[in-house]
């Protein structure tokens, strides 16, 4: 802004000396005293309206949906041909979220892992929502199913058995604004009849 400018205060300081100069010394000082008293005025409005502003920013950046991967272990139910992965989504922000799409896909241990590739030899679950709208303090289970009656379904879970498992959840979502993304990684290190022991690893990212 204009009144930030050092030459902004230096015409100020000129007209002042002009005032003094021109009226006399007493009511110069007078009037010069009244301007300087409009120019801090004016600069102090200038910074109250910017920290106003910046204020509002922060607080329309933390008014919004936040969906995330709950913690905790991942339940799992094993019959002969089907084994199904749960887990929970939750919303921890103030505004509804929908939800657009959520994918997990997992990765052999020896895989590298970015925001958004693809494993080379276990297929993607990808969901997009029936009832879409989660509630803030809400939650939503995600359920992948692996039929290990054809082979890939029984290497993925040979692999998630044994322990050396990966796997990333990209979960899409938006408000009337904005659309974000939940990027969530973990290692599955151990698995039993009921859980899968989860550990976080990287890469994590929010937006």
């Amino acid at each position: 802004m204009f009144i930030k400018s050092p030459v902004f205060w230096i015409i100020g300081i000129l007209a002042v000396i002009g005032l003094i100069a021109v009226l006399g010394f007493y009511q110069g000082i007078a009037i010069a005293l009244a301007v300087l008293s409009i120019l801090i005025s004016t600069f102090f409005a200038s910074r109250s309206l910017k920290l106003t502003n910046e204020s509002l920013k922060l607080t329309r950046n933390k008014v919004r949906p936040f969906v995330f991967v709950q913690s905790g272990d991942r339940k799992v139910s094993i019959s002969p041909k089907i084994i199904t992965l749960a887990f929970e989504i939750e919303n921890v922000g103030v505004l509804p979220g929908e939800l657009i799409s959520i994918e997990t896909q997992f990765f052999a241990e020896n895989e590298l892992i970015t925001h958004d590739n693809k494993s080379e030899y276990l297929h993607p679950f990808s969901e997009i929502p029936s009832q879409p709208i989660l509630f803030p303090n809400s939650t939503f289970t995600i359920v992948n199913t692996i039929d290990i009656t054809v082979q890939s379904g029984q290497i993925m879970w040979d692999i998630i058995h044994a322990g050396k498992a990966k796997a990333r959840y990209r979960i899409k979502y938006k408000d009337k604004l904005s659309e974000y993304l939940t990027i969530q990684t973990e290692h599955i290190s151990e698995v039993n009849r009921t859980d899968l022991i989860r550990l976080p690893i990287s890469p994590q990212y929010w937006t």
